[in-house]
């Protein structure tokens, strides 16, 4: 069975990708490609990430973060080619990639998985937590959404009510300078020289030991009783995952 308005064609037009462009001569790469973001260093991240494995592992282990997390600790090298090659592949009409062998995207379970995005900026009002939501339970008992999230809505106000500008952002250097009191162990590494064929040996990445952590210290203890948290490791693991 046909839909009524289906219309046959017999014409093949080839979708427009990069790919074509540049075979057509209307297009070409310029030199190197140069990306942006390829790493950036935000000072007490790599302590705060390290105590947080070791202090909140089996948390998440259980939610099955663990190994994201760890990761976190050091920096990869991109390859330029397959970039190009990508974006080359990629066609902006059926937000599809033509390859030689078909076409090819990326799954539903996949964009489900890496579909969380930062938040920069003030809060819309609909993503505001009423009262209500705050203290309310379902029909089986169980919270409208995580205690721990009223705590970081008050550290998110607190910093926010810090800065003349009302509706300025909250930096994630501002965050984890307020939320982590960890002491300064890996500082700003010198300046990336133009990468070589054979990788270095050494770098100023973290060695990925975790060790037993500590007990809360005085500075810890003291932000909790400011922000009033007695579900301390819930709240510091919510904190961190934040960011």
């Amino acid at each position: 069975m046909s839909f009524s308005r289906h219309q046959q064609s017999n014409d093949l037009a080839p979708l427009r990708t990069l790919s074509r462009s540049i075979i057509e001569g209307d297009a070409q790469w310029d030199g190197d490609l140069q990306c942006i973001g390829e790493f950036h260093y935000t000072k007490e991240y790599w302590e705060w990430t390290k105590d947080v494995l070791s202090r909140c592992g089996k948390r998440l282990r259980l939610i099955n973060a663990y190994d994201a997390v760890y990761t976190s600790l050091f920096t990869y090298d991109h390859n330029s080619d397959i970039i190009k090659v990508f974006c080359e592949a990629l066609c902006p009409l059926t937000n599809t990639l033509l390859t030689s062998v078909g076409e090819s995207s990326i799954s539903l379970w996949d964009l489900h998985d890496i579909a969380g995005l930062p938040m920069t900026g003030c809060f819309y009002d609909e993503v505001v937590p009423s009262a209500l939501e705050h203290t309310g339970v379902d029909e089986k008992g169980g919270r409208f959404i995580p205690r721990s999230s009223k705590y970081l809505l008050y550290a998110y106000h607190l910093l926010q009510g810090a800065d003349d500008d009302q509706c300025s952002n909250v930096s994630i250097e501002k965050w984890v300078k307020f939320l982590s009191k960890k002491a300064i162990k890996y500082h700003l590494p010198p300046p990336r020289k133009e990468k070589k064929i054979v990788r270095s040996k050494s770098t100023h990445n973290p060695l990925g030991d975790i060790t037993t952590h500590k007990r809360w210290s005085i500075v810890e203890e003291a932000l909790f009783e400011k922000l009033c948290i007695n579900l301390k490791e819930e709240v510091y693991l919510s904190a961190y995952l934040a960011c």
